[in-house]
């Protein structure tokens, strides 16, 4: 059976089942397809267009087939498309294209095609989710907002291989935007609508062959600017549920396994296939403006869980309920800690205005089993140790994510990823005007600080401002830190080059089959 074929196969979703089941029962083997490489997307990408995506999930696979200015490699930043961006003054940062970059189909990537891109990116009427990517540069949020025409972006040529982002203030960490694939140049027939691939050019390292409706087909792109001869075939496969796609590795039909149950952890931890990745994140359990006005409800909903329990219920390396920044972003990291007796809290809450609405926690079933099982932890906790009673509520991501920007439940776990390697990058989603900020604390002090932080021009001014910050959200009580978080990762010893950096961007441009 040749990999096309099995590929093929996948011609209505039902049909998915029944290759698992045959793979699960051995009577597919693997030979056939054992110099593809495989990984799996927990859902279908909506659309191709950079604009529409919605979360993380999608840019493992838009990285592949959308090239960027810069990487993020081994913790810093490297050239991509770019062969160097620099600031040549506090607002100005330029850029350098390489030469004969070219499109999969053979035609070159001109530096028009980055211009329109942004231009693109920001207007009214694509609605980019991410469009904030892009606000740091002059006049973006007000074409976003329909006050000016998208012309007058800050985003010019200044010859036909420099490109020049001209910000509205000084900011440092804007450099860092350009690895994003969504800001990746646009084709001169534009983003095509819908999910074909005829006609669909790429600047990534890999071009689209066959998307069908359980999952897609990638090849070399030859016209890619980093060389790979080795570089293979890939497929994307949409499996929602952690334990399928465990069972599909186990069985040498996945060759990369991106998120491993931590259940699963004691079994594979000394494999040469078992790999911790550590990342950096802010992920959180937050509570809504319905709790705004009951600081005592807060405190008791956060004291009252054991962090050293949760810590080993998940083989956690630094214990939960601690902010997920490593230590050189900050000079303190204050910490939620658990209070075994908490009479004194329950007698402080007795004198607090009753909350009458209903304690909710809302989480995505994109966390998988990790989070449900936590949720439920959790949901125990509150009750044995404080009396209250929490009612969970898991959803599909895009419901999940609609109910958080309409009306968020009182309780909510929210994943934050970073896309830059800096505290203002993971704290901005709190940034009044942000579209994730969903706590809503609408807090002059916690606002100047950010401003401060986007100007402050030492690394110790940064780290003093970082912990401000972390101060003023959890002392007051206003998150739970989830604490430093490794993605377990999976992946088939014969692949080598595959890199996923600490923002959870996957790299597959030096990819190669190397068996043993």
């Amino acid at each position: 059976m040749q990999s096309r074929s099995v590929y093929s196969f996948f011609r209505r979703p039902a049909r998915l089942i029944v290759f698992c089941i045959l793979i699960l029962s051995g009577q597919i083997t693997q030979s056939a397809l054992s110099s593809v490489f495989r990984f799996h997307l927990l859902t279908e990408p909506s659309s191709l267009r950079p604009a529409e995506q919605r979360s993380a999930n999608s840019n493992y696979f838009l990285s592949q087939i959308y090239a960027t200015l810069l990487s993020y490699r081994a913790n810093q930043l490297t050239g991509s498309l770019a062969e160097e961006c620099k600031y040549t003054n506090s607002k100005t940062l330029e850029c350098r294209l390489r030469k004969d970059l070219k499109w999969s189909d053979g035609s070159p990537i001109e530096g028009k095609a980055f211009v329109k891109a942004m231009q693109e990116f920001v207007l009214p009427e694509n609605r980019a989710l991410r469009a904030d990517l892009l606000f740091p540069v002059k006049n973006a949020k007000e074409i976003y907002q329909g006050k000016k025409k998208p012309e007058t972006l800050g985003v010019v040529l200044k010859n036909k291989n420099i490109l020049v982002f001209n910000l509205h203030s000084a900011d440092r960490e804007f450099i860092y935007n350009l690895t994003s694939p969504l800001l990746t140049p646009t084709p001169a027939n534009g983003f095509l609508p819908g999910k074909t691939v005829e006609k669909r050019i790429t600047s990534g390292p890999f071009k689209l062959v066959e998307w069908k409706t359980s999952g897609i087909q990638l090849a070399p792109n030859p016209e890619y600017w980093e060389k790979n001869l080795d570089r293979p075939q890939i497929e994307v496969l949409f499996i929602a549920e952690d334990s399928v796609a465990l069972s599909l590795y186990e069985k040498k039909e996945l060759s990369f396994l991106r998120r491993l149950p931590t259940l699963f952890i004691p079994k594979y931890k000394d494999s040469v296939e078992y790999h911790e990745i550590p990342q950096l994140r802010f992920d959180y359990i937050g509570f809504s403006k319905e709790l705004k006005d009951h600081p005592q409800l807060r405190k008791v909903l956060s004291t009252a869980l054991s962090y050293d329990e949760l810590q080993k219920l998940f083989h956690a390396r630094p214990r939960p309920g601690c902010p997920g920044l490593h230590s050189g972003l900050s000079l303190t990291s204050p910490c939620v800690d658990y209070q075994a007796n908490s009479d004194q809290l329950k007698a402080a809450l007795a004198k607090e205005k009753p909350f009458t609405g209903k304690l909710t926690y809302a989480f995505s079933k994109q966390g998988g089993e990790d989070h449900k099982r936590a949720a439920e932890w959790a949901q125990g906790q509150w009750k044995k140790n404080a009396g209250l009673t929490v009612e969970l509520q898991q959803t599909d991501n895009k419901i999940f994510l609609e109910q958080l920007a309409k009306n968020p439940a009182p309780l909510f776990r929210k994943g934050n990823s970073p896309e830059r390697p800096t505290c203002l990058s993971a704290l901005e989603a709190f940034e009044t005007g942000n579209p994730e900020d969903f706590l809503q604390l609408d807090s002059p002090e916690l606002q100047r600080t950010f401003k401060q932080l986007r100007q402050a021009s030492s690394e110790i001014q940064r780290k003093k401002l970082c912990s401000q910050a972390l101060i003023f959200l959890i002392n007051n009580n206003w998150l739970i830190p989830q604490g430093p978080i490794h993605f377990t990762i999976l992946a088939k010893s014969e692949w080598q080059g595959w890199d996923l950096n600490e923002l959870n961007q996957l790299d597959l441009s030096l990819l190669k089959f190397q068996p043993r």
